[in-house]
């Protein structure tokens, strides 16, 4: 320790533990006067003294006993003063804040932060009073797009240099100078991305195989092929909006489809046909329990997502296997069957219901507080909390809307070929994730886009069926894939600012030395 720190501690001491006056302080250490006043003001500086004033009117006042009554608060303060500015007004708020802060936080707390006028001066009244294992936690997002600041990174950072803390932030933005801007944020560039990809594709393929990629049966049969893979693209967006993902979803549709068949072709031949709306309503049922089994054991067991899926999706699958004996069942209603080759238009009723799911979908992820719901608890488990949201109950809500839809896949499966079989469509798991990502879905949750998923959905289903067309392999289509996926990641992860700032910085043809020269002889 130095010098003036002993100095200054002995001072603090003298002055204010046994109440010497500051010219006693200055005979007894030896030193003069204004030296004593500086090693005070030091002793202030370094921590060494504190003060602090307890007004027994914020302690005891009226006003705080009726709030703590009126709203059942245990404890309320109120800061007041005679003429207070409203300026002056938030710097007293600020610093009883600060005071009663630091008195309720204790040692493995979570302490959930917001941001504005008022918690930026009880940040900045907080004391050091270092915990163990405090986490503060943002509450909502404070990046700004206005001249409006938020001052939410310097409040986060005095709440934990304060406790000794660690920081959970929400990297969000939540203020826009105007519509247009919030418009244009909104635009996920993953649509725009995607639907080059598509345009380029289906020009590509236009060019290497014009008679066989651009007849119309072809292009029909693009559309009634996308359909169920573009819902399970969906339920597989759903799962990985919230951080987990759902490995079971093709062993759900086959199992749906299993059921419809089954039930089908064991009924009484009188009393089949008109059976056929509850026999689909049962094999949606087997969808919503199957989501109900993941969304348990994911939301309340505890079970990681990955895990317990890949589990589920082996029971889903041995039961199939069992229930069918390994063979292939053959048979659906006539209904189905003749809503899945019905087309309007030239578009098929399956592409059509993918669209209305997707709609539906988008609607529940943008629109509605379950979506917002999602989207937090993946961005923000913690955060989500918090704010009230119960996380056992959004993760089994996902699961059973991930089910619903895998059993609808089913659905789609069996009215577009009346068939069903354990293993179909088992290439589809890897398929509907890449898919998922590829369409702006991350996988770290948080953020999805239900349009760049659907377009996403479109443009592998081109590529499918462009390579077809030119009989190339499946395994040549599975390069494809992740090609696109990895040179997608690659584009996302390029600073393209900063390569631009590179390439003009390369090209920019530099000042002859002479022209230089004469320049500065004219200034001079």
């Amino acid at each position: 320790m130095e010098r003036r720190d002993e100095q200054s501690i002995e001072a603090v001491k003298l002055y204010y533990q046994q109440g010497l006056s500051q010219a006693e302080v200055a005979t007894r250490m030896g030193l003069s006067r204004p030296t004593v006043a500086k090693l005070l003001a030091h002793g202030r500086e370094r921590g060494f003294v504190t003060i602090e004033i307890h007004d027994p009117r914020e302690d005891a006042s009226e006003i705080a006993l009726r709030l703590e009554q009126r709203f059942g608060l245990a404890c309320a303060r109120v800061a007041h003063g005679p003429d207070m500015t409203e300026g002056e007004a938030i710097e007293q708020v600020g610093r009883v804040g600060a005071e009663m802060v630091t008195q309720l936080v204790r040692d493995g707390m979570s302490v959930g932060v917001s941001w504005g006028r008022t918690m930026s001066a009880l940040a900045a009244h907080l004391p050091r009073a270092p915990r163990v294992g405090v986490r503060v936690v943002q509450l909502k997002g404070g990046a700004s797009f206005s001249e409006r600041a938020t001052h939410d990174f310097e409040i986060m950072r005095s709440f934990c240099e304060a406790f000794g803390a660690q920081p959970r932030y929400l990297p969000l933005p939540v203020i826009f100078q105007d519509t247009a801007m919030l418009s244009i944020v909104r635009r996920d560039r993953s649509i725009a991305r995607m639907v080059l990809i598509l345009l380029v594709a289906i020009g590509v393929f236009s060019i290497l195989s014009p008679s066989v990629f651009l007849t119309g049966l072809n292009l029909q049969n693009m559309l009634l092929a996308v359909a169920e893979i573009g819902i399970l693209s969906i339920a597989m967006m759903i799962s990985m909006v919230t951080g987990g993902i759902d490995l079971s979803l093709v062993a759900i549709a086959n199992l749906c489809a299993i059921t419809v068949s089954t039930l089908y072709t064991s009924s009484a031949l009188g009393g089949t046909e008109q059976w056929g709306p509850v026999i689909i309503l049962i094999g949606l049922g087997v969808g919503l329990l199957c989501g109900l089994v993941n969304g348990v054991l994911i939301a309340y067991v505890g079970v990681t997502p990955i895990l317990a899926t890949l589990g589920t999706m082996q029971i889903f699958n041995g039961l199939a296997v069992v229930w069918t004996g390994g063979k292939t069942l053959y048979g659906s209603p006539e209904a189905l069957t003749a809503f899945g080759k019905t087309a309007v238009a030239g578009v098929p009723l399956l592409f059509i219901v993918f669209g209305l799911v997707a709609l539906l979908v988008g609607f529940i992820l943008n629109r509605s507080p379950l979506g917002l719901s999602l989207s937090l608890e993946g961005s923000n488990g913690t955060a989500a909390r918090f704010s009230g949201i119960r996380s056992s109950r959004i993760l089994l809500s996902s699961y059973l809307l991930t089910g619903f839809l895998g059993s609808l896949t089913g659905i789609v499966f069996i009215a577009r070929n009346p068939t069903a079989s354990a293993d179909y469509g088992a290439s589809y798991v890897l398929l509907v994730i890449v898919i998922a990502v590829l369409g702006g879905t991350n996988p770290n949750g948080g953020f999805a886009t239900v349009g760049g998923v659907f377009l996403a959905a479109l443009t592998l289903q081109v590529v499918q069926s462009g390579f077809t067309s030119m009989r190339l392999s499946a395994f040549q289509y599975s390069i494809a894939q992740g090609v696109i996926l990895i040179g997608v990641l690659v584009l996302d992860c390029v600073d393209w600012k900063d390569v631009r700032t590179r390439l003009t910085s390369m090209f920019r043809r530099p000042q002859p030395a002479a022209a230089l020269n004469s320049g500065a002889t004219e200034r001079k």
